[in-house]
C-alpha cells in the first residue's frame, strides 16, 4: 500500500496534480479501498479525483460522468447494507452511507450541469449525468434527517430545474422521474426505482415548481410517460396541475395512449381546458381572436 502511494506521488509530480491521468490512478486506488470495505477512504479519494477532472476537462466529459456514475453505484451498494461475495455468499456491509456523503457529490453534479464551461464536450453526456443526478437525489431524499438537509436538497433540485437541463428527447427531470428512468438500471448491481422512491422524488420536483405540463421533443408531458398501473404517480401529477387532455405531436392524449381515464375527470380539468379542446376539435380560427399568451395553451389541447 505504501509503495503504491509512493508511485502515485511520483506520477503526480511528473504529470502534474491536475492531469486527467493522475485522476485515473487516484480513482483506481479508491476502488481498491472500496473492495476492502474502506468506503470512507474510497469516497475521499474519488472526490479528489472528481475535483481534478472537473478542473481540467470540458463540461460533462466522459471521464467525469463516469466518476459520477461510480459514486452512484457505490452509494447504492452501501445503502443496500449487504452485498454478494463470491467466496462467502452474503456478508454484511456496515451502513456507513450518510447524507453528507451524497450531498457533496450531488452539489458537484448540479454544478457540472448548470455551469457549463466555455468549450462544451464534443460528446454531450449531460442527459446521462442528469439521470445519475436523479439517482443521487433519490438516495439523498431517503437520508434527510432534519430541516437543514431538506432545505439543501430542495434548493439543489430547484437550481437543477431552473437550469432547464434535459435528457434524451428533451425530457425534463419530471419526465424522467415519472417514467422511473434510472442510470443504475445499467450498473453492475441493476436497480429500479421503487414506487416509494419515485413518489418522494416526484413530490420534491413538484414542490420546487417543476412544470407538470412541460413537453419533450415528441410533445409528451410527464403524464404521457406514466404506466397506466402507476396510480400513485398519476394522482401526484394530476394533483400538481397536470392536464390529462394535452395532446402530443401524434395527436394523442394521456388517456388515448394508456386507455385510461381519471376517476373523476371533472376534478382534473377546467373550463379553459374544455374551451381549448372545443376550439381545436372544431378547428375554430383563434389566432388574432384571443390574446397571444393563450396560443400555446390552446395548441396543447
Amino acid at each position: 500500500m505504501f509503495l503504491f502511494f509512493q508511485a502515485l506521488l511520483v506520477r503526480e509530480r511528473i504529470l502534474g496534480p491536475t492531469h486527467p491521468d493522475t485522476s485515473y490512478y487516484v480513482r483506481y486506488r479508491g476502488a481498491v479501498y472500496a473492495d476492502a470495505g474502506k468506503f470512507t477512504r474510497c469516497i475521499s479519494l474519488w472526490n479528489h479525483a472528481l475535483d481534478i477532472q472537473r478542473g481540467s476537462l470540458e463540461s460533462c466529459h466522459q471521464m467525469t460522468v463516469s466518476s459520477f456514475f461510480s459514486f452512484a453505484e457505490l452509494f447504492s451498494f452501501m445503502s443496500d447494507a449487504c452485498a454478494t461475495n463470491e467466496n462467502n455468499g452474503y456478508r454484511q456491509v456496515p451502513a456507513l452511507l450518510t447524507f453528507e456523503d451524497i450531498i457533496q457529490v450531488l452539489i458537484k453534479a448540479v454544478n457540472e450541469l448548470c455551469e457549463p464551461k466555455v468549450l462544451p464536450s464534443s460528446l454531450d453526456l449531460s442527459p446521462r449525468l442528469l439521470l445519475i443526478s436523479l439517482d443521487l437525489f433519490n438516495m439523498a431524499l431517503k437520508l434527510i434527517r432534519n430541516d437543514e438537509h431538506s432545505h439543501l436538497t430542495h434548493r439543489l433540485l430547484y437550481r437543477l430545474n431552473k437550469c432547464k437541463v434535459v435528457g434524451h428527447l428533451g425530457q425534463t427531470a419530471l419526465h424522467l422521474a415519472s417514467a422511473r428512468k434510472t442510470a443504475l438500471a445499467t450498473s453492475r448491481h441493476p436497480q429500479s426505482i421503487s414506487p416509494e422512491d419515485a413518489s418522494m422524488l416526484l413530490r420534491a420536483l413538484l414542490k420546487i415548481g417543476a412544470d407538470p405540463n412541460a413537453r419533450d421533443d415528441e410533445g409528451n408531458t410527464p403524464l404521457h410517460l406514466v404506466s397506466p398501473k402507476d396510480m400513485t404517480t398519476i394522482k401526484l401529477l394530476l394533483g400538481g396541475g397536470a392536464h390529462y387532455d394535452v395532446v402530443n405531436m401524434a395527436g394523442r392524449t394521456f388517456c388515448d395512449m394508456r386507455k385510461a381515464t381519471p376517476h373523476n375527470p371533472l376534478c382534473h380539468t377546467s373550463l379553459a381546458c374544455h374551451a381549448a379542446r372545443a376550439i381545436r376539435k372544431n378547428r375554430i380560427p383563434f389566432e388574432g381572436n384571443i390574446p397571444v399568451t393563450l396560443y400555446e395553451f390552446v395548441e396543447k389541447h
